[in-house]
Formats: structure tokens, sequence, C-alpha cells
């Protein structure tokens, strides 16, 4: 405390005061000279060999005040010196408390932040795998419901559709602006390559027309369409039918068809096997790849042994009309 402290001429001593959790020695001057005051303290500071001056602190020397350290004299607002040595007190305790606290409430909601992130970005990670999961599980029931999906607008789209009659075949099919187009069929006398026979006067939109023998073509603008064959029989003949209905309309559509020629010993009246060809899933298809086949039916009997042999069956195909 501040007994045993002894002041020079300049200096008076005053009692010990309790200053912010410190105790503290207040010195004046006797004059009221305060400009020399804070050499006065020093000299005397060094004089009297009780404390060690650096020029961050003064540590108390004497015995009497162990383990005390004073800060560097200061001018309060009145002009006195105020040489404050650090004390432990409940206050410091309780300052060091809550700065603990704050501390580890502050790691604790650090560790819940990054908790909560893990388990969004976890969250986030399982809704995207669920998403592509239900994503596939959607395109297998639009297959199943010959439903089309429309990735490129600019494309031809196309897709099997089920039927349970017997030598029909159904398709739903996507025209995409930029021309006009056709589907036709060709019934026998097919080209023994998997490509379409070439139309060198397609018919043009709204129009139905014979291309060949055994053959029928419907124009139709941009659009979504569903196209059937079918093939049946009408006492001895044997006919075809093509019909094309855009999709959402009321109406049958448009169809042609006629006898099939000279089908006696040929298909449809005679066929041992067949193998079929064409589309089955969803394809996309530019237009400049056309003609698209929808349906290559391959017919064989007797010595044709193999569809690559056959001209006998059945062809449906999407090309670009006029």
């Amino acid at each position: 405390m501040a007994s045993g402290l002894y002041c020079p001429v300049s200096i008076s001593c005053t009692p010990v005061l309790l200053i912010n959790g410190c105790d503290c020695v207040e010195l004046s001057p006797k004059n009221g000279d305060h400009l020399n005051i804070q050499q006065d303290v020093m000299n005397f500071l060094h004089a009297s060999a009780e404390f060690r001056l650096t020029n961050q602190y003064i540590q108390v020397a004497d015995d009497r005040f162990p383990n005390t350290i004073i800060t560097w004299p200061q001018l309060d607002d009145w002009g006195r010196l105020i040489l404050c040595h650090m004390k432990f007190s409940v206050l410091n305790l309780l300052m060091v408390l809550m700065a603990v606290a704050s501390l580890v409430a502050l790691y604790s909601s650090r560790q819940t932040i990054l908790t909560t992130t893990q388990r969004y970005e976890l969250l986030v990670a399982e809704l995207k795998a669920r998403h592509t999961e239900l994503e596939g599980q959607n395109r297998v029931m639009r297959q199943v419901l010959g439903s089309l999906t429309i990735a490129e607008p600019k494309q031809i789209h196309a897709i099997k559709l089920r039927t349970t009659a017997r030598k029909t075949w159904s398709y739903r099919v996507y025209l995409p602006d930029g021309a006009n187009y056709y589907f036709a069929c060709q019934i026998n006398s097919l080209p023994l390559e998997p490509n379409p026979p070439k139309v060198l006067n397609p018919p043009g939109p709204s129009t139905i027309g014979t291309i060949v023998t055994n053959s029928v073509g419907i124009g139709r603008s941009p659009g979504e369409y569903v196209v059937t064959l079918s093939i049946h029989q009408d006492n001895d003949q044997w006919e075809y039918k093509l019909n094309v209905r855009r999709t959402g309309d009321a109406g049958d559509g448009a169809t042609g068809g006629s006898i099939i020629v000279d089908a006696d010993g040929k298909w449809p009246s005679n066929e041992n096997w067949n193998a079929t060809g064409g589309v089955s899933n969803q394809v996309e298809l530019p237009t400049d790849k056309l003609p698209l086949a929808l349906l290559d039916y391959r017919a064989m009997n007797g010595n044709i042994k193999s569809s690559m042999d056959s001209d006998q069956g059945v062809m449906l195909w999407v090309g670009i009309g006029r």
C-alpha cells in the first residue's frame, strides 16, 4: 500500500485510492507546478531504489509491494499523477470468467454453424440424388405411357406407343418448326438396306397421296402427332390404313390406305417369322438426318432366312415434305 513510500519535497503523498479495481497512490506537487511533476516522480523513483523504471511500466522492488506493477505515470483531469499497481479482485475474476464464457460461447456457436452447414450440404446431396432418381423414374414412366420429353425443340422426337391389336403399330412424333413433313408407309417391295425409300415428290401439308404401289403418304406441318399403321384382312383381301392425328385434336385426323396388291403368297398372308426394327424408346434426330424409319418390319418365309435378304413386310417413316 502507500505506507513506506517516501516522497521528495516537491511531491506530497495522499492515502491509497481505489480506482477501477486498482490500489492507487495519488501524487501531486506541493507548489502546483504541473510541468515538472513527471520528472520529479522519475527522479524520486530512481533515488528511492524501491522501483525499477522501464519505458512501459514501473515495477515495485520493495518487499512491501510484492509482484506489483505500477503503470507509467499519467496526469489526470486535475493535473495529478496516478501510479496504479494491478491487484487481483473479484471484479477481475468476473471479467476473466466473462471473457472465457464468451470464448466458449463463440466456439460453441462456430461448431454449431459448422454442424449445420455439414447437415445442409448432406441434405442438398441427398435431394440431388433423389431428384436424379425421380427423373429416371419419370423417364421410364413416360416411356411406358408413350409421352415425349422435348429436350431439343429443334430436333424431331419420336417414341413407340403400346398397342394391343395385331399388326398395328403406333408412334408419337414431334415435328419442329422450320419445315413441312410427311409420313409414309410401304407394304412389301422394300429396299434391302434399312433406310426408307426415296420419295421424289412427297406430299405437301394436309395432303394425302399415293407414292408407289402399296404405299401412301400424308403431309403435315410442324407439331406433335400420333401416327398409327394397321394391317387387317377383310374377307380374302388384305388392307392397310395409315392415320395421322395431331395430339390434342378431338377429330380422327387424316387417314390414307388401300388394298394390298399381290398379297397372295407374300406377306401378310404368308409369314413364318419376322424381325422388327425402327423406333422403340424415345429418339431425337436433327431434321437434316431425315428420313427416320419409325418401323422396319421384315417378314421371312420359304428360302428367306435373314431379314437382310427380305423385301417383304412393312416400313413406316417420316421425312421432309414440300
